[in-house]
């Protein structure tokens, strides 16, 4: 044999060796376990009347974030699921009896003044909720007259309650201007 046979040989063993173990080792490292398990089994089964309201609060709470609270709950119970108001904060302006909707943001001002104090009043003394105001409440608001008002009941019975002041500007009607006026009086 000549030394290029034999060097070819050698090499050809060798590659076979290292081919070998190499098998070996991917052979062993993929073995697959020989019992399976859900990791879902034994868990209770959740309905979607078990996942109850998801709201968002934000602003003066001790822990803002997002909670599940039960159907039928109050704004009084998402503060509360978020820790409460914080220092420094105010529910002026928040009706804290209303029922909250899934997907809503409830808003606690950080800021202690209430807005009676700035100016920014209903004849009641506080800010008017949209979710709440009657007709003739509603009417009470500059530039709101008997046909705004009722538009923005038929808003509110059409889309539900109001989530977001900015919604008022979907109201027919409602301009810029006019809008720019009412953001400072009135609340959720």
């Amino acid at each position: 044999m000549t030394t290029a046979a034999v060097f070819i040989a050698g090499l050809a063993v060798v590659l076979v060796a290292v081919g070998w173990s190499f098998m070996g080792a991917v052979t062993s490292s993929n073995s697959v376990p020989v019992e399976l398990k859900s990791t879902t089994q034994g868990l209770p089964t959740i309905s979607s009347q078990d996942i109850g309201v998801l709201v968002h609060v934000v602003g003066g709470v001790n822990h803002p974030g997002i909670y599940q609270i039960s159907p039928g709950s109050r704004v009084i119970d998402a503060v509360m699921a978020a820790g409460g108001i914080a220092p420094g904060a105010s529910d002026c302006g928040i009706n804290l009896a209303r029922q909250v909707s899934d997907g809503e943001q409830i808003v606690i001002s950080d800021d202690t003044a209430c807005s009676a104090e700035k100016g920014q009043v209903h004849a009641g003394g506080a800010l008017l909720s949209l979710n709440n105001a009657t007709a003739e409440e509603l009417d009470g608001l500059p530039g709101i007259g008997p046909t705004l008002a009722q538009r923005i009941l038929e808003w509110r019975e059409a889309n539900g309650s109001f989530v977001d002041i900015n919604q008022l500007n979907d109201v027919p009607g409602i301009g810029d201007k006019l809008f720019e006026t009412l953001r400072e009086l009135v609340s959720l």
